[in-house]
């Protein structure tokens, strides 16, 4: 199954940068677009919620642990 999603992901990016091209540091603001697009759009996998909404979900539902990734 993962490797399922992985080439699913590898196919959303081949949209917008194909095989073989550059990525060069001045895209750095087409890469963020295309990372934005890529998370605000609904997934059938996550009942059509987006990765972002699914992820922010998650997120509110971790346990509070107040020592948790922190340094003394």
């Amino acid at each position: 199954w993962q490797r399922g999603s992985n080439e699913n992901r590898n196919g959303m990016l081949r949209r917008y940068l194909p095989k073989g091209g550059r990525i060069t540091p001045d895209m750095a603001d087409e890469l963020q677009a295309i990372v934005n697009e890529i998370n605000n759009r609904p997934m059938r996998l996550l009942g059509y919620q987006t990765p972002a909404e699914a992820y922010q979900q998650e997120l509110l539902n971790l346990p509070h642990q107040p020592q948790c990734c922190t340094s003394i």
